[in-house]
C-alpha cells in the first residue's frame, strides 16, 4: 500500500513546480499622459463656452483660441475641482485678440475649460491639451498672454461710457501701463480713465484725463498695488469713433524709467503734500522756490467760501509770488461751499525752474482750505 501512494505524492510534487500562467499586473502608466481636445470649431463664445474635459493624470493644462469670425477680446481661463460641483481658478484669465493662450498647473479631478466674450456674433476656435511633463518657461505668444491684456480693439465708441470685465492681474498687483488710443471724425473732449481694484485698500490714481487727440497712442503708468483683479472704466459723452484700450502689467523685477517721464505719473518719483489754510484776499505761497528744481503740480483739493470768491494758480520768483510772475490758470469764481477737486493722475500745471508755486485769492473774506500734492525736481 505505501510503495503505492509514493509514487502519487511524487507526481503531485512535480505539478506543484511546474510553471504556472502568470496574471497581468497594473503598475501605472510608464509614459507622461497627454489629452487634446476640441472644446469648440467656429462657435460663438456668447453665451460663454464652458466645457470639462478629461483628466488622466495630466498635470499642466493648456488652452489655445483664434477668433475667426468677430473684433473685441477673448476671455478664456482654467478651472479645477476637486468634487465636479465647485470649481476654482487656476490660470491667468487671457484677454487676447485675435489668437491667445492661458496654461495652468496642478492635479484636478475636475478640469474646466472657459471661453466667453460680449457678441454673440464673434465665433472662435478653442483648443484644450494636457501633459504630465513638468513645464518649462514660457515664450512668444504664450508669455505675452499673461502681461499683455487687449482690453478694447477698436470697437467700442468714444462717446459711450463702457466698463470692462473683470481684469485678473497675473503677479498680483496692478503695476502697469495703459495704452489708449483714438480712432475716426472727433476725439473725445475730457474723456477720463479709471482704474479700480476689488479690494479696499489698494490707492490706485483716482483718474487719467485724456487728451482729445486722433491716432497718438497716450500712455499711463499704473501704480504697483496689491490687487489680484482690476476693472476699468472709461467715462465720455462725445467725440465721433472708437478707441482701443491696452493693459500692460508690469513683469516681476521690471526697473520703470523716470527719465523723459511725467513725474506725477511714474511711481518711482515720490510725492509731496502742501497744505493750503488761506483765510484773507491777496497771494499766498503754496510752494517755496527752489533755484534748481521745477514745480509739476499733480493735484489739488481745496473747499472754497467767502462772499464772491476767486482762485488763480501762478508759478513765482521770489518768497513774496511778485516777479518772475507766469499764471497757472485764469481767476476761477466758485460757488461759496463748493470743493474744487483735481487728480487726474498726471501734471496739472508745471511752472519753470526756480520759480514757487503761489494762489491768489479774491472776494469779501475768502477761506481756501484743502491741499496740494505735487512733485519738485
Amino acid at each position: 500500500m505505501i510503495k503505492k501512494i509514493f509514487p502519487l505524492f511524487a507526481m503531485l510534487a512535480l505539478l506543484g513546480c511546474s510553471a504556472r500562467r502568470a496574471e497581468a499586473q497594473f503598475i501605472g502608466y510608464t509614459s507622461p499622459q497627454t489629452v487634446s481636445q476640441s472644446i469648440a470649431t467656429g462657435a460663438s463664445c456668447s453665451p460663454p463656452i464652458s466645457q470639462i474635459v478629461p483628466n488622466l493624470g495630466q498635470t499642466v493644462h493648456t488652452v489655445t483660441y483664434t477668433v475667426n469670425n468677430g473684433s473685441e477680446p477673448i476671455f478664456a481661463f482654467i478651472q479645477g475641482s476637486i468634487d465636479g460641483v465647485t470649481f476654482i481658478q487656476i490660470s491667468d484669465k487671457s484677454i487676447t485678440f485675435p489668437t491667445g493662450s492661458v496654461s495652468a498647473t496642478g492635479y484636478y479631478p475636475f478640469i474646466k475649460v472657459q471661453v466667453s466674450c460680449s457678441n454673440p456674433a464673434t465665433k472662435v476656435t478653442v483648443q484644450y491639451s494636457g501633459t504630465s511633463v513638468t513645464p518649462g518657461p514660457n515664450f512668444a505668444d504664450v508669455d505675452a498672454s499673461y502681461y499683455i491684456k487687449n482690453i478694447v480693439v477698436n470697437n467700442q465708441p468714444v462717446n459711450a461710457p463702457f466698463t470692462s470685465p473683470l481684469i485678473t492681474s497675473p503677479y498680483g498687483n496692478s503695476s502697469g501701463t495703459l495704452a489708449l488710443t483714438f480712432s475716426g471724425a472727433a476725439a473725445p473732449s475730457g474723456a477720463v480713465l479709471q482704474v479700480t481694484c476689488n479690494s479696499n485698500f489698494a490707492q490706485l490714481p483716482p483718474s487719467f484725463s485724456l487728451a482729445p487727440t486722433l491716432g497718438t497712442t497716450q500712455f499711463f503708468t499704473v501704480p504697483p498695488f496689491p490687487c489680484e483683479n482690476l476693472v476699468l472704466n472709461y467715462n465720455s459723452n462725445n467725440g465721433t469713433g472708437n478707441y482701443t484700450l491696452t493693459y500692460f502689467f508690469n513683469k516681476p523685477g521690471t526697473v520703470i524709467q523716470t527719465t523723459g517721464v511725467d513725474p506725477c505719473q511714474s511711481t518711482s518719483v515720490a510725492k509731496q503734500t502742501a497744505a493750503i489754510n488761506i483765510v484773507a484776499a491777496g497771494t499766498s505761497q503754496v510752494v517755496a522756490p527752489n533755484s534748481n528744481t521745477t514745480v509739476f503740480v499733480c493735484g489739488y483739493q481745496v473747499s472754497v467760501s467767502g462772499t464772491t470768491p476767486t482762485l488763480q494758480w501762478e508759478f513765482a520768483t521770489p518768497a513774496n509770488c511778485a516777479s518772475g510772475v507766469t499764471f497757472a490758470t485764469g481767476a476761477i469764481a466758485p460757488t461759496s461751499g463748493s470743493v474744487l477737486t483735481i487728480s487726474p493722475g498726471s501734471t496739472v500745471m508745471k511752472g519753470t525752474s526756480g520759480q514757487g508755486f503761489c494762489a491768489v485769492t479774491g472776494g469779501t473774506s475768502p477761506s481756501i482750505q484743502g491741499f496740494l500734492t505735487f512733485v519738485q525736481q
